[in-house]
Formats: C-alpha cells, sequence, structure tokens
C-alpha cells in the first residue's frame, strides 16, 4: 500500500457518436484534464463542419466531452474527428494527433447489417460469440439492434446489443460475446475495440 503507482498511459481518442446533427460525442479511454479537454481548437472535424463551438468534458469520470458543432452533419455520410494534445489527470499527453470516425446514425434497412461469423459451440469454458458486419451505407447504432434466435419461424431469445451508443460504421465488424477477455484468449486476432458485451447470448444450439 505504500508503492507508488506511475500512471505512464497515454490518453487516446476511442470512439465517437452524435446525439444529433449538432452534437458529436468523443469518447476517451481514460479521464482526461477537464480545464484542456474544454478548449474547442483541441477537436476539428472534416468536410468542412471545422472546429466545434463548445466542448464540454462529462463528470465524475471526464471520459467523454460533448461537441458542439457549428455545422450540421449530414445522415449517413463518414467524417473524420481529430483531436490534439489531449492531456489526463496525470499529466500524460498524446504524443500525435489522434482521428476516428464520425457520423450520424440511422434506422438500418433491410440487409445493411449481416451476420458474418456465429461461434455456437466454443471449447469447454470459452463462449459463445456472432460477429455482424455493416455493409453499408448508412452508420448503424448498436444499440438499436437486437440479436436473437428463430425457431419455427418466431423470434425469440433476443438481446439488445449494447446498452450504451455505440456506432458500427460502413465496412466495420463487430463481435458480440458474454466475455471479451475469453474470446481475446482463444482467438488471437480477436482485436478488443472490435467486441461489444453482452449480459447474455441467444441459445445456438449444435
Amino acid at each position: 500500500v505504500s508503492e507508488t503507482i506511475l500512471d505512464t498511459i497515454s490518453p487516446m481518442l476511442l470512439r465517437t457518436f452524435a446525439i444529433d446533427s449538432l452534437t458529436v460525442v468523443a469518447v476517451f479511454n481514460k479521464g482526461l484534464d477537464s480545464t484542456i479537454s474544454a478548449i474547442p481548437l483541441r477537436y476539428e472535424l472534416n468536410a468542412g463542419i471545422g472546429v466545434p463551438s463548445l466542448a464540454i468534458p462529462q463528470p465524475p469520470l471526464f471520459r467523454q466531452v460533448i461537441l458542439t458543432l457549428q455545422k450540421p452533419l449530414h445522415s449517413a455520410k463518414v467524417y473524420t474527428l481529430m483531436a490534439r494534445e489531449i492531456l489526463d489527470c496525470s499529466g500524460n499527453t498524446a504524443p500525435l494527433a489522434q482521428e476516428v470516425k464520425a457520423g450520424l446514425a440511422s434506422p438500418p434497412v433491410e440487409g445493411q447489417v449481416r451476420i458474418n461469423e456465429i461461434l455456437f459451440d466454443p471449447v469447454p469454458g470459452a463462449f459463445d460469440y456472432a460477429e455482424l458486419f455493416n455493409r453499408g451505407p448508412g452508420i448503424v447504432d448498436m444499440q438499436n439492434i437486437y440479436l436473437g434466435n428463430r425457431n419455427n419461424g418466431l423470434t425469440g431469445s433476443l438481446v439488445k446489443c449494447s446498452e450504451i451508443p455505440w456506432f458500427l460504421f460502413p465496412g466495420e465488424y463487430i463481435a458480440l460475446t458474454e466475455n471479451s477477455d475469453i474470446v481475446q484468449r482463444e482467438y488471437s486476432s480477436a482485436h478488443k475495440d472490435r467486441i461489444l458485451e453482452v449480459k447474455s447470448m441467444p441459445s445456438f444450439p449444435d
């Protein structure tokens, strides 16, 4: 308990989601310096959107910053949000400008979200997963997507894919499972930022 633990991990911009056409939320891996992260000039969107008029870090963890835009986002268009010189509470800064996708989600059309793979019979001690793919052209909020099964033509065992806003952009994959750590352990190619944990998975009989 007497040991001094130094925080040397740099803050990283992980993803974004839009509340509406003029409000984008930037999500980071850790708590930020609330003063520095509130400077609008630290952020910029491409395609003519530019620097936001406001940047409001969200307490108590300060891992999210709400950006108020000066120009509206267009539906189905994918933008790039850049964050520069972001500082965390321990004084660590990101060495380079960081970029992630941004945009405005819209209701998916039939055939847009595809099931790319289902692991229905994992090894002992492991977990099922289902991998989804967004064919586009729109952006999908996984908070509005449900995974289930079908028995005698009837849909059942519906599971909400995300309890929080989580945007799946065109051309991107996402895996759903009850335990992301086990999936990463069993499959070395698994990407942590491409896995969403759900409370339960639908039954997928062998």
